[in-house]
């Protein structure tokens, strides 16, 4: 479930449907997986198959969606300085775009109590406060620009 809710969210960080298709070649696939998919959108309601053929999924809830994502990356990136360059790299462009505060909000409390006390997750966890506050000034000043243009 965590590895389905970060396919979700990693194109834009914020939780969006994926294609069938595209869940199921990511998983790679076993026999059982469509059964287990199954599961999880009809007995615990956990997914929803979307869009006009049913063939997209997403997470029935997006701060679910967020946490599950987050304990994803620390339970298999904590410790990958090279991940997390491209993911802040990524990040930095995509937070432009869209609003994944609630996601990055998620990860940095997933970092602060899941993952080891190193150095390199105290740095993960830096840089995803650097990346929220720049955001948070990005949109102060947008909102000030606009009162300003109303007045």
């Amino acid at each position: 479930m965590k590895q389905i809710a970060w396919f979700c969210l990693r194109d834009h960080l914020y939780p969006e449907a994926i294609r069938d298709s595209v869940l199921l070649s990511a998983l790679q696939c076993h026999a059982d997986e469509p059964v287990k998919l199954l599961y999880l959108r009809e007995n615990l309601r956990l997914i929803q198959f979307v869009g006009a053929e049913n063939n997209r999924y997403r997470i029935s809830f997006d701060p679910l969606a967020e946490y599950l994502a987050g304990l994803h990356l620390v339970d298999f990136h904590q410790n990958d300085p090279t991940f997390w360059n491209d993911f802040f790299q990524h990040a930095s462009i995509v937070t432009n775009e869209s609003d994944c505060a609630g996601f990055l909000g998620a990860l940095k409390e997933c970092f602060e109590v899941k993952a080891d006390r190193s150095v390199a997750s105290q740095k993960v966890i830096e840089q995803i406060s650097e990346l929220t506050r720049s955001r948070s000034q990005r949109l102060a000043a947008v909102n000030d620009e606009t009162a300003l243009l109303r007045d």
